[in-house]
């Protein structure tokens, strides 16, 4: 099937970098915000309350957050028997920053506008990942596609072929033409900005607020060796974790002794070794933008470099 107009209208995704946006603001109750009805679908937790919840606050050019995704999460989706022991929820927004086009000077029919660390690129591959979140049904279908992102995400040139990783990952996944569809649907209209705009709710919901990504969230709970030990082994932690009789044969039998990392220092000499804590901090979020600072709509990718690659993918 010649999928030569898919994602064709990547070529009308603006992200609209605002100097002065704002974090999205909400009402912080607890460790983490209510859960919203996009994330990961619990297509086998019905009944089972025992089921370990982890949630992954990160962002999609984070190199520390491709790391936990590419090494520990992408090794515990390979075992049998992990959805049956937990619940993962993927909420790509980390340390950007939202404002509302109300407040802008150039009008945008998109009701929100992100600012991303690691700049444009970051802010369409967020909102990609979301709809994919949103529009794949199966848990491990929804990984796949994630993970296989995360592995061809590095280039953070604004007019690269968002169109080539997409549907090369959508390949990755078996997915089929009608999802495909919905995710390029979502990803260029209002209902992705929308979709995105609750993953930043969620995540500025955050109590304490999180300091770096990637920031993991387990039962309702952060804290420095939940963060070691499932950036050591997502699997791993599950099962040492989860209490209810599904327990996966594929679980060691003794735990695993770990070596402690600390994460989220705000001393300064413990900042200036993030790149060994493979994490991005917030206060270290030098974002991209014209040099004054001033509003920036910048295009995804032009008419031009999407229809000059005349691909065909037979996506089932």
């Amino acid at each position: 099937m010649n999928h030569l107009s898919l994602f064709a209208h990547l070529v009308a995704v603006v992200v609209v970098v605002v100097g002065n946006a704002v974090a999205a603001t909400a009402t912080a109750t607890a460790t983490t915000s209510t859960s919203t009805s996009f994330n990961i679908v619990k297509d086998n937790d019905v009944g089972n309350n025992d089921k370990v919840q982890v949630e992954l606050y990160y962002e999609s050019q984070c190199p520390g957050c491709r790391e936990m995704i590419t090494t520990s999460f992408y090794d515990a989706y390979q075992q049998d028997g992990l959805l049956d022991m937990a619940v993962i929820t993927f909420i790509p927004y980390g340390n950007a920053q939202e404002s509302s086009s109300s407040k802008n000077p150039n009008p945008d029919p998109r009701p929100y506008h992100f600012k991303c660390q690691h700049g444009p690129s970051e802010c369409i591959y967020n909102i990609i990942e979301t709809c994919a979140l949103h529009k794949i049904k199966c848990p491990s279908d929804q990984f796949e596609f994630l993970n296989c992102i995360e592995n061809h995400d590095e280039n953070r040139d604004i007019d690269q072929d968002y169109y080539d990783i997409a549907f090369k990952c959508a390949i990755e996944a078996n997915l089929k033409d009608a999802v495909v569809e919905e995710i390029k649907i979502c990803s260029t209209s209002q209902e992705g900005n929308e979709l995105e705009h609750e993953m930043a709710i969620k995540t500025e919901s955050l109590n304490p607020p999180h300091t770096y990504v990637p920031y993991v969230v387990v039962n309702g709970v952060h804290d420095d060796e939940i963060q070691t030990d499932v950036t050591d082994s997502l699997f791993d932690y599950v099962c040492k974790t989860y209490t209810g009789t599904n327990k996966s044969s594929n679980c060691p039998t003794t735990t695993a002794a770990t070596t402690t990392t600390t994460f989220g220092v705000e001393e300064e000499e413990e900042q200036e070794k993030e790149e060994d804590h493979n994490v991005c901090y917030r206060d270290h979020a030098d974002f991209m933008s014209n040099n004054n600072g001033d509003t920036v709509v910048i295009a995804a990718t032009t008419a031009t470099t999407v229809l000059r690659r005349r691909h065909t993918f037979d996506v089932k």
